[in-house]
């Protein structure tokens, strides 16, 4: 069966067939589970809304479908050995659920077909592995005084533009304070010290440690998931007291059930004064009685005068997008728990849409004080030695859940031991010594700012649940989740340039049900150029030669600053770098020099010779650790562990449509075609590739290499 589509449960006779609303050729023959007209009707599995996902299958093999689920129900086969096949796919095979007709479906066409893919694995970023080693600094000089073994000055630098370039200043215009156009000294200052913690083997700094990442996984079954959840599920109600927040559990509606299935169709099953005002969230007291339905689940009828009472909550939408709601028993107010710091949890889930916050509708004014109603699981999470029992919470029975392992239990140890200082700290300082580098903002010198506002195209923001992307990955091997314990974050995430790509919005394409585009840009064209200073204080060599190395590429490379780099903005280079070292004691020996202030500046640095002489004292430093071994720059820039892949995210590669092909998003409905241009048919329709469906791993930086 294909997920992300719509399946409609048939009657004829005595079959009962899963029918795809959208391709009629695509139909299964579920007779052997016993369906029933009276029990279930229509069924939709909707990509966007897992808990939509009311169809699930489980295969001994790929002919044999072992267990059938809908709505939460499990179905099995009623015969011993029956066989229940896809009639697309397996022509002329016959189970035990009676005569199979040509009418019902073809059968001589498409026989054994499987999904064509496009086999792409790709996006507009990658990564720079995690370095297992972190190289510490020397010590850290005070900052009360000036130390002569090391150096201070200045670097002077100006910056070309390779492709344009935008960052927001007052609403659509790119910064500029009084009109000046410049790129500001806190956006050079962060691109340049991530470049520096990625080539001293620094720790990743800036990771939210701590953090839970969240995720529901109906359709594949992985994680857990389903283990987790299925049959854990209670009913409860949460309010917000101040500033705890308070689940209070519900009374059982029935034996040991705190909540019950109800039919959610109101033409047939449903009776309420105004049904009209029913959305997401919303509740009322009713009158029910129960009934066991044709597998023996136990399940809920709303009926006007006579019955218990309860409470109808809404978790879906009505019409066609919901078969079921459920009935939830009253608040016991003798089983009241905080759950302020499971809260806590619960809403780091920052993919969760805000409008169904529970915070969020428990401080509107209707809902003040009042309980709300909520699905909620004990457990213990697998997030620290000693395992803590929390209440995970959601708004559906099959609500989202936070994996059992945090982010730092991805990172290397020695990226979490707050005792070691790296060469990017010592450099750029933290919230405990200041740093030795200061950056001036880089003023615009020439250059075109254009005139009309431009919309980009949807700015996708980062996905770390994507795990077969921001874990590392065995390509042999069965995938990684944050639930796994044998695997570390994918490294240091960097956009590939991507000149000439294509980012004006275009509303012709655009879904009526799409995001709005984001704020206007009048974005500088490419080719314009900036000029900037950095100071540094009480630098060695080596801590030299790294900054100067974030800043001197190898040739061919460049960075990448500013806003819509997915769509090729950003990408500069740094040009005639100058380095201007200052003799302290000179500079303070005398106020003037030949009528002039005296700056103090002993030496100028300026030629290739000059640079490779710091930047060979910066790679020996790290030489002096064990397991880091550099003979020369070029061998540096060639380490296959790390650095090679990080040279080539650096690449600059002039427009070029194969290579913007290559690092494109992938799309859930990609079409496809053969080598002739023709489309590519499935069941004699035009295809379109869901690429993100069987979750392909994400290619190494170097393996994009250019044949």
């Amino acid at each position: 069966m294909n997920w992300g589509t719509e399946y409609q449960i048939e009657f004829r006779g005595n079959r009962v067939t899963l029918r795809n609303i959208d391709d009629r050729s695509d139909w299964f023959d579920v007779s052997n589970f016993n369906l029933n007209k009276e029990e279930h009707d229509t069924c939709f599995v909707d990509e966007d809304d897992i808990e939509f996902k009311s169809i699930q299958t489980q295969r001994g093999d790929r002919t044999v479908i072992s267990s059938l689920t809908v709505d939460g129900v499990q179905y099995r086969y009623r015969l011993k050995n029956a066989t229940v096949k896809n009639q697309n796919k397996h022509n002329g095979t016959k189970g035990n659920s009676g005569n199979r007709n040509q009418s019902h479906g073809p059968r001589n066409q498409n026989q054994h077909q499987e999904k064509p893919s496009t086999g792409y694995s790709g996006a507009p970023y990658n990564f720079v592995p995690l370095n297992k080693i972190v190289v510490q600094t020397e010590k850290v000089t005070s900052h009360g005084s000036y130390d002569v073994t090391k150096k201070s000055g200045y670097i002077d630098y100006s910056i070309h533009s390779l492709t344009p370039l935008f960052i927001r200043g007052i609403d659509a215009e790119f910064f500029g304070p009084k009109g000046q156009k410049m790129i500001p000294g806190s956006s050079l200052r962060g691109m340049i010290r991530n470049m520096v913690e990625m080539l001293s083997f620094s720790k990743l700094e800036f990771t939210e440690k701590e953090r839970l990442l969240y995720y529901r996984d109906v359709a594949s079954g992985k994680d857990n998931y389903g283990s987790r959840i299925n049959g854990k599920q209670k009913a409860g109600w949460v309010r917000l007291k101040g500033r705890k927040i308070e689940l209070c559990k519900a009374q059982n509606v029935h034996n040991n059930h705190s909540f019950l299935p109800i039919k959610g169709r109101w033409e047939k099953n449903l009776w309420c004064t105004n049904k009209s005002k029913y959305t997401i969230g919303k509740f009322e007291k009713v009158k029910f009685s129960t009934y066991t339905g044709k597998k023996g689940e136990l399940m809920a009828k709303l009926s006007q005068n006579t019955g218990q009472e309860a409470y109808l909550y809404i978790t879906g939408k009505f019409a066609n997008k919901k078969t079921r709601q459920y009935i939830i028993g009253q608040p016991d107010s003798s089983q009241v728990v905080d759950i302020t710091e499971s809260y806590s949890i619960y809403r780091d889930d920052d993919n969760r849409d805000i409008k169904y916050d529970l915070v969020k509708r428990l401080n509107k004014k209707d809902y003040k004080g009042i309980w709300l109603p909520v699905f909620y699981i004990e457990e213990s999470m697998n997030t620290t030695p000693n395992s803590t029992k929390i209440y995970v919470i959601g708004d559906t029975l099959m609500f989202r859940l936070p994996y059992q392992k945090k982010i730092q239990s991805f990172i290397y140890k020695m990226h979490k031991d707050d005792s070691l200082t790296d060469m990017a700290t010592a450099l750029f300082g933290n919230l405990k010594h200041a740093g030795k580098v200061y950056f001036e903002d880089a003023k615009m010198t020439s250059g075109t700012e254009a005139q009309e506002e431009e919309h980009l195209n949807i700015l996708n923001g980062p996905k770390p649940t994507t795990y077969q992307h921001y874990l590392k990955q065995n390509q042999n091997s069965q995938k990684k989740t944050y639930n796994s314990g044998d695997t570390v974050i994918s490294g240091h995430k960097l956009y590939w340039h991507r000149a000439g790509a294509e980012y004006k919005a275009d509303p012709i394409k655009r879904n009526k049900n799409a995001k709005p585009y984001p704020d206007p840009i009048k974005k500088v064209e490419k080719d314009s150029t900036f000029q900037g200073r950095i100071r540094f204080d009480n630098c060695s060599d080596a801590e030299l030669g790294a900054l100067l190395m974030a800043l001197d590429l190898p040739k061919g490379c460049a960075h990448r600053i500013g806003l819509a780099k997915p769509f090729g903005f950003g990408s500069i280079q740094f040009e005639r770098i100058d380095i201007s070292i200052i003799d302290r004691i000179q500079r303070y020996s005398q106020l003037f020099d030949n009528n002039q202030w005296n700056s103090g500046i002993s030496t100028q640095l300026s030629t290739k010779a000059d640079f490779e002489s710091l930047k060979l004292s910066f790679i020996q430093y790290l030489s002096s650790f064990d397991g880091l071994s550099f003979t020369s720059l070029e061998h540096f820039w060639s380490d296959p562990e790390r650095i090679a892949h990080l040279k080539e995210l650096l690449r600059f590669r002039p427009k070029d449509q194969e290579w913007l092909e290559k690092t494109r998003y992938m799309e859930i409905e990609k079409p496809m075609f053969n080598d002739d241009g023709t489309p590519t048919l499935f069941k004699g329709k035009p295809y379109k590739d869901n690429e993100y469906r069987l979750r392909p791993i994400l290619k190494r930086p170097t393996e994009y290499l250019d044949s």
